[in-house]
């Protein structure tokens, strides 16, 4: 193999690398009714899925099905908003996520959404070490059911945190949750950075 055609191949195989498809982790916490495609069931703590495994520090008061109601038909993640688990507490709830990238920094996405009109209208926080994100519920719209999360970053663990914590608003002192879903946010790779490099050098020698 000529020289030049070495190096463009060890520059393709690098962008190959750098480009794979970003690590996802995708739980739908449920009473068991029925999963959103592509997520993993969650109807009891701990939970994993095979990979990343997902923890809580207080056990849920329970975990309900709300079915296909009107605010969620045709949605795309309906099967993520029918149903949940709920904590009827005032105290913050923390999710731990084991087994992700070691010093890694995540997207977060959560969903929180209940039909159920005593549930609407609540201030429920949800906190990582990239900062908080406040959410008031709504029985009759989905617009904020599905929110980003402030990026986490995994420790050298493998380890990180979400806060969930019920701050106030309208009914009882109740938070709740449908699902959490956490992207790993790729890095420039070492084999990236020195395909880059030997591009540079060949171009120098043109």
């Amino acid at each position: 193999m000529k020289p030049k055609t070495t190096v463009f191949s060890i520059i393709l195989t690098s962008l190959l690398v750098a480009t794979a498809p970003a690590a996802t982790t995708s739980f739908d916490i449920q009473s068991g009714a029925n999963t959103q495609s592509g997520f993993t069931a969650v109807t009891s703590f701990p939970a994993s899925d095979g990979t990343v495994t997902m923890t809580v520090d207080v056990s849920p008061s329970g975990f309900r099905d709300r079915g296909v109601t009107t605010p969620i038909t045709g949605h795309a993640d309906a099967a993520v908003l029918r149903d949940l688990a709920f904590w009827s507490t005032t105290d913050p709830i923390t999710f731990t996520f084991s087994g992700l990238q070691l010093n890694t920094e995540y997207t977060v996405l959560g969903w929180v959404f209940d039909s159920e009109s005593g549930n609407s209208g609540k201030n429920i926080d949800f906190t990582t070490n990239g900062g908080t994100v406040s959410i008031t519920t709504s029985n009759t719209s989905n617009n904020n059911a599905a929110f980003s999360i402030s990026n986490l970053t995994s420790d050298g663990t493998g380890a990180a945190t979400i806060v969930m914590d019920h701050t106030g608003g309208a009914g009882g002192a109740v938070s709740f949750v449908n699902g959490f879903q956490l992207t790993a946010i790729p890095e420039p790779s070492a084999a990236l950075l020195g395909g880059l490099g030997l591009l540079a050098l060949l171009r120098r020698r043109r």
